[in-house]
């Protein structure tokens, strides 16, 4: 979606499609290239069916246009269990037989709710070949916990280093979840980064019994400056405590913290002034082929 008249069709069917399947919009943004919701179930056929009919009464408006193939096939369904009384919704049209408005309201809003994050559109765009960084993030398939046990991990984190030396890039950090990736690299110097990520989501794939084992496509941020950069990685080495699987950084093993916190040298070569200084401040081997061919 990049025009206005495009986010305009879409609300018009979002609001179309609610009043039809019966289900509260708690919040949504439209962005250029993807969707977020966060919406209740539906009181009349199924969430998947409601979206499903969203998705095609968009590009059908549209027409005129010349959208072609608009959105892309899957969408990311996450739950959200909890209630929240602080989010006010309207209750406009309630089932027969269920609570109005008032007493909706005086009960606070039932949050078995379905956040459906990013269902995109076709022209999913990536900045590459353009001298940044990329933090990257990657899912298994429908972020089922396929990386959930420490051989899993050590897995990725072979499939990585190997990628790594074939496709010659730099990997200034990265984390292991149980169901996600997040990687921060430079552009490969053979091949495109994105050749690249496919090939480690293909590596381990290959040597795992999970089938399909990764979700399609990946997020690209550009991370254009030294702030970004730090950012990055404090939220990547964070992510294990935040999600409450360890009290401290350090004590996650499949990430990049230990090593900058103590040089420790682990299955994955990380970009960092220890490992500049122990190869006497060069750059990597691959740069300084890069750097005489210029």
């Amino acid at each position: 979606m990049t025009r206005e008249g495009a986010y305009g069709v879409f609300e018009h069917e979002l609001d179309a499609v609610r009043r039809r399947y019966g289900f509260v919009a708690a919040g949504y943004v439209l962005m250029p290239e993807h969707v977020h919701l966060l919406v209740g179930e539906p009181h009349r056929s199924s969430l998947s069916v409601a979206i499903q009919v969203l998705k095609q009464q968009t590009p059908r408006k549209l027409k005129q246009r010349g959208e072609v193939r608009f959105w892309q096939r899957r969408y990311y369904d996450f739950n959200v269990h909890r209630r929240v009384a602080q989010v006010p919704i309207e209750v406009n049209e309630p089932r027969l037989g269920a609570p109005g408005p008032s007493s909706a309201a005086a009960e606070g809003p039932r949050m078995d709710c379905r956040c459906i994050l990013r269902f995109m559109t076709e022209r999913l765009v990536r900045y590459q070949h353009c001298g940044d960084m990329h933090f990257l993030t990657f899912s298994c398939y429908r972020r089922l916990p396929y990386l959930g046990t420490p051989q899993a991990r050590n897995l990725f984190e072979d499939a990585l280093e190997r990628i790594r030396k074939k496709y010659r890039f730099v990997v200034a950090g990265y984390v292991a979840m149980p169901e996600h990736i997040h990687l921060l690299v430079n552009e490969a110097a053979r091949s495109s980064l994105d050749r690249a990520i496919k090939s480690i989501k293909l590596s381990v794939a290959l040597r795992s019994r999970e089938r399909p084992f990764w979700q399609a496509r990946y997020y690209d941020f550009n991370v254009h400056n030294e702030e970004k950069r730090v950012e990055k990685l404090r939220y990547m080495h964070r992510n294990p405590v935040k999600r409450g699987l360890v009290e401290k950084p350090e004590q996650w093993q499949w990430s990049s913290f230990r090593h900058y916190a103590t040089g420790e040298v682990g299955t994955v070569e990380i970009e960092s002034e220890w490992t500049a200084s122990r190869r006497g401040h060069r750059l990597p081997e691959h740069l300084r082929y890069a750097e005489k061919a210029g």
